[in-house]
Formats: structure tokens, C-alpha cells, sequence
């Protein structure tokens, strides 16, 4: 008797759903009676596709760097099962605009024992004009949490700060990406662009459920749209010019928007590995019920 399984979805786009649901089974998605009910009707329906799809899902685990952009030009669909990161460049740019006080408070947290033990020694007393100078310069410095911040490491350049947010900015302002990659082949990893309306649980909460990271492997199926640095990816040659008396506006803004789209290219391109970008359908936590007892 087979073991059952839990699938604890942390994201199911609904529409991609209902669609890819309609074409593979012939027929109208489960109706849903109640909104209570909506998940259920979901999880299900995807259950069905998902064992649907099973002979054209493309397991990540045997696909190699070299081989990954022919593969899913041919086979798009791909299923990918190892530790996930998240990553949220919305919040990112927060950091990014309170990176240097965000360190200088965290020095002035690290050092408030030294504070108390060199105010203690301050309040003596006792103590002799010279070690009294030379405690009330120390706590000066302790007292300086910008100085301190520099002292232990815990600021960045504002120069650099500033670009890292102008890129985030420019780039993926909102953008909230959940990497998933498989431990057969680490070089190759999988980048789910996710629509966050169809995240099961609110971003904050899932930071505070995993931390970022995932501990157990998730189950990312999708659609990969793109594989940077593989077929496709560079931009059409040009044709011969024709010859013509008059002047072309549309042939020099289209090079520009060319170029513009090969620098925003930079932006989800890696020299660690290859990173495949999805179009995720679902991404769920899988795991086996105990048997029940006799």
C-alpha cells in the first residue's frame, strides 16, 4: 500500500491553472460551491493535472548547464525539487535605503555591556582625573554608533548603496522570485518569477516561517520562458540596410530598446551558474503521511 502524501502549497496561480486544467483534461475546471471550499477545488484540480502532465514534465535533476537551454525548447514544462530561496527586491530596496543605520543600530545594540561597565567605572568616586578623561573618551566613542558601525564592518559605501537600489529600482522594482535548485545539479537553478496575489501565504509570514531559506526541499512546476546565454537569447542579426532618400526614426529606437533589453538582461544573468527563469504554476512543500495503525 502506497504512503500519502501532503502537498502544502505556498503558491498556485490560479489562471495558468483553470487554462493549462481545460486543454489537458477536455473539460470545465471542478465547480467550486462555496468560497471556503476554493482551495480545496484548487489543490485538487491541480493534483489531477499535475499526474496529467507527468510524461512531459522535464525532472531538473538530469538536466546538465550545457544541455538546459536545448532541453526546454523543446520541453518547457519542468519540475525541480530542492532548497528554495526567496528573494524580494521590493524589500531588498528597503534595506538598501536603511542598510547604514540598520548597522548602526545593531553596533550600538552589540556594545550597550561595554557602555554600562565603562559608565559603572565612570561613577566612582574615586577615580583620578586622568582615567576619568580617558573613560569618558572611551564612552564618547562607544556613544557614536555611526563610528562604531564603520569600526566592526557593518556599513557599505552610500555610493554603492545607492546604485545596488537604482539597479533594484530600474529593474525588478517589485519583483519577488523563489529560486529553487535541484542538489543533482547545482549549477543550473531555477528562478520562478512569482506573481505574489497567488502566494498561499503573505510575504512577511513566509519570511518568518522560513527564514528566507527553505529547510526541507519544495516542488517548484512551471513553464521556462527564458535561458539566459542559450538559444534565443541574443538579439536577431540585421538585414541589409535598403537604400532610401528619407530619414528613419523607427530603425535607431529600436537598437536603443535592443540595447536597453541586453543591459536589463545582465540583471537576471549569473557567471556562478545558469539560471533558469519560470513562469511558475505551483510551488508546494511535499511530504509523506505515517501509515495509520491497524
Amino acid at each position: 500500500m502506497s504512503q500519502r502524501r501532503i502537498r502544502d502549497f505556498i503558491y498556485l496561480n490560479v489562471p495558468r491553472l483553470h487554462s493549462m486544467y481545460a486543454q489537458v483534461e477536455g473539460d470545465a475546471p471542478l465547480p467550486v460551491t462555496d468560497s471556503r471550499d476554493e482551495h480545496v477545488a484548487h489543490d485538487r484540480m491541480y493534483d489531477k493535472l499535475e499526474s496529467a502532465l507527468a510524461p512531459a514534465l522535464v525532472d531538473a535533476a538530469a538536466v546538465e548547464a550545457a544541455r538546459a537551454a536545448a532541453t526546454f525548447v523543446e520541453r518547457p514544462i519542468v519540475k525541480v525539487i530542492g532548497t528554495a530561496e526567496i528573494e524580494d527586491y521590493e524589500r531588498m530596496i528597503g534595506f538598501f535605503d536603511n542598510y547604514n543605520k540598520l548597522g548602526a543600530a545593531f553596533a550600538y545594540a552589540e556594545l550597550a555591556e561595554p557602555r554600562k561597565v565603562l559608565q559603572a567605572e565612570l561613577d566612582k568616586p574615586d577615580l583620578d582625573k586622568a582615567m576619568r578623561k580617558e573613560i569618558e573618551r572611551r564612552l564618547h566613542d562607544l556613544n557614536n554608533p555611526e563610528k562604531l558601525a564603520e569600526k566592526l564592518g557593518f556599513t557599505q559605501e552610500a555610493k554603492l548603496l545607492g546604485n545596488l537600489r537604482m539597479f533594484a529600482s530600474m529593474f525588478n522594482p517589485e519583483g519577488y522570485e523563489i529560486l529553487v535548485t535541484s542538489p543533482r545539479h547545482a549549477e543550473v537553478r531555477y528562478r520562478a518569477a512569482v506573481d505574489k496575489q497567488w502566494l498561499r501565504y503573505p510575504p512577511q509570514l513566509l519570511r518568518t516561517l522560513y527564514g528566507g531559506r527553505s529547510m526541507a526541499p519544495w516542488t517548484l512546476v512551471g513553464e521556462v520562458t527564458l535561458v539566459p546565454g542559450g538559444e534565443g537569447a541574443d538579439e536577431p542579426a540585421e538585414g541589409a540596410a535598403r537604400e532610401s532618400k528619407s530619414a528613419s526614426l523607427r530603425d535607431p529606437f529600436r537598437e536603443m530598446i535592443r540595447t536597453a533589453r541586453g543591459i536589463e538582461r545582465m540583471f537576471f544573468s549569473s557567471n556562478i551558474g545558469v539560471e533558469v527563469i519560470v513562469a511558475p504554476l505551483a510551488i508546494y512543500r511535499e511530504f509523506a503521511l505515517a501509515p495509520r495503525a491497524a
